[in-house]
């Protein structure tokens, strides 16, 4: 049983032995009651139990809607909290939907919103880079960016500084990449010695661009030290079972294909796999993504056969999940193309692009 799941059954004893009709509770008992599930919910997220979490969070929704309304700033942090629960599992039209409600709610409560209003952009804007939409995901993070340096928050700054920079990274603008992520790092170093732990992730994401950046700048002995850094601080601050731990091993293992260590990419994409299995729905993009990976490592060893049906998988999930104008969906497309060829089956390989047209 997890602390998540001790707590929440503690609050529950504890409910039960007051025996107390619902109407006979103070708003405070309600609300108390309400950020406590918020905080349970938090909890199972970051143990990919999204299912408990999203249902935690609706009942503190219930609860903050029924005593102070539907445009209470606490509805909207529990509305924000769902919106990354379905993020997190590639459900990017919930997601929207419910960041747009988020952001409206924000702007009704003025400057007392103001903080919540910064990160329902943030999180906006990241589920708009998840989906390929980067001409939009920009202008939010500019507006993240100006209120973050208007708040004084540094982290905040930092952060978004990041979040530029992967949107630069996936349009290929590489030198703005590389000047972003370094200011980025400089403002988390200032306050290196009173660093919380949501800070010192933030250093551990801004460096796994830094080694993503590097990685496709085909700068492989930079990339490796980084990634294989960045992978043990994720052990160490977040579980060797963190979804962001099975990042790091994808992000290895795709660095140790394009070096030729099959072997060792192979391993570290198992590894990969055992956690997404476990933590997320069989059809998530984190799934066709390792997919695709896996594909193009058989491919290159030469062995077709174990490739074609691991580019038929990712294909499938990212034209279910993303669409097929997604780059993702049309890069897996490609490649599949791509090995139809080698194999002899020109026919079919035509046929995918026909479909298109």
């Amino acid at each position: 049983m997890t602390n998540a799941d001790r707590r929440l059954r503690k609050i529950r004893r504890e409910l039960i032995s007051k025996k107390v009709h619902e109407k006979c509770r103070t708003l405070k008992d309600q609300l108390e009651e309400a950020i406590s599930l918020d905080d349970i919910a938090q909890e199972y997220y970051e143990q990919g139990k999204y299912e408990e979490a999203e249902s935690l969070l609706r009942q503190a929704i219930a609860i903050y809607e029924k005593y102070l309304g539907r445009n209470y700033l606490r509805v909207a942090y529990s509305l924000n909290s769902i919106a990354m629960l379905y993020q997190a599992q590639g459900r990017y039209e919930e997601a929207e939907s419910l960041q747009r409600r988020v952001l409206s709610i924000c702007k009704k409560q003025g400057e007392e919103g103001r903080s919540a209003l910064t990160k329902g952009l943030n999180n906006l804007a990241i589920t708009y880079q998840m989906q390929g939409r980067y001409k939009e995901s920009e202008p939010l993070l500019r507006q993240v960016l100006s209120l973050c340096e208007e708040q004084g928050d540094r982290s905040g700054v930092a952060r978004s500084l990041s979040n530029l920079a992967l949107v630069y990274r996936k349009q290929e603008k590489y030198e703005e990449v590389e000047v972003l992520l370094q200011q980025a790092l400089s403002m988390c170093e200032e306050s290196s010695e009173t660093q919380s732990r949501e800070e010192r992730i933030l250093i551990t994401s801004i460096l796994s661009n830094q080694g993503l950046l590097y990685l496709e700048l085909e700068r492989y002995e930079e990339a490796e030290a980084l990634l294989q850094r960045v992978l043990l601080l994720r052990e160490a601050q977040m579980g060797s079972d963190h979804l962001s731990t099975a990042s790091s091993f994808n992000d290895l293992a795709i660095l140790y294909r394009l070096l030729g260590r099959y072997a060792e990419a192979e391993l570290l994409l198992q590894r990969a796999f055992s956690i997404w299995e476990r933590r997320l729905e069989s059809k998530h993009p984190s799934i066709a993504n390792g997919l695709h990976n896996e594909a193009l490592l058989y491919q290159e060893q030469g062995k077709y056969e174990e490739a074609e049906p691991l580019f038929r998988q990712a294909l499938a999930i990212y034209r279910e999940r993303l669409g097929e104008k997604h780059s993702k969906t049309q890069g897996v497309r490609d490649n599949y193309r791509d090995l139809l060829h080698l194999m002899g089956r020109d026919q079919e390989a035509i046929k995918l692009e026909e479909a298109l047209e």
